[in-house]
C-alpha cells in the first residue's frame, strides 16, 4: 500500500509520495522544476535534486554519485526500488519519472521539468503564403503537426 498525489498547480505538476505507515514519512516529492529529493523509509535523504545539482546518498551516509550543472550525471539513469510498488527514475531534473505498481496495474508518471519547447509551429513551416488575402500566413506541414501532437499525447 502507499499514498500519492499528483496535482496540477500552476506552473505544472507537484508530485507527493507517502509511506504508507503511521508516521506518514514523505518517500518521494518533486514540482514541477524538477527540485525534490527521494529519502529512506526513515526519512533521511536518499537523492537530492536542486537547481544547482543535486546528489545521491548510501544508506551509511557517504555520498555516492554527486552532479552539477556544468557537470552532470554520467552513466544510466540512476533507479531506486523505494518500495516494492514504487521505482523512482532520475536522469536528471528534465528526466525523472515515478514508476507505479499496484495489484497488477502499472503507471508510469513524469516528473519534474519537461523539455523546453524546442519546436514551435514555425518550425513546421514550409513556406509562407506571399500574396492573397492570406499573405505572411505559414503553410504548414501536416504530417509533422501530427507527429508533435502523438509525441506530446505520449508526455502526458
Amino acid at each position: 500500500r502507499m499514498a500519492a498525489t499528483y496535482e496540477r498547480m500552476p506552473g505544472g505538476f507537484y508530485a507527493y509520495f507517502y509511506a504508507d505507515t503511521r508516521q506518514a514519512t514523505t518517500l518521494c516529492t518533486f514540482d514541477p522544476s524538477g527540485y525534490g529529493f527521494v529519502s529512506f523509509e526513515d526519512g533521511r535523504p536518499h537523492l537530492t535534486s536542486q537547481r544547482r545539482g543535486g546528489s545521491l546518498v548510501n544508506e551509511s551516509g557517504s555520498i555516492e554519485k554527486s552532479w552539477t550543472e556544468s557537470k552532470p550525471l554520467k552513466g544510466g539513469a540512476i533507479e531506486i526500488q523505494i518500495t516494492p510498488q514504487m521505482l523512482f527514475s532520475f536522469r536528471s531534473r528534465r528526466e525523472l519519472a515515478m514508476k507505479l505498481t499496484c495489484m497488477g496495474l502499472t503507471e508510469e508518471f513524469v516528473l519534474g521539468d519537461p523539455p523546453e519547447r524546442a519546436d514551435s509551429y514555425l518550425s513546421k513551416s514550409v513556406g509562407v503564403v506571399t500574396m492573397g488575402p492570406e499573405r505572411g500566413k505559414q503553410i504548414l506541414d501536416i504530417d509533422k503537426c501530427r507527429q508533435a501532437a502523438e509525441a506530446k499525447q505520449l508526455l502526458k
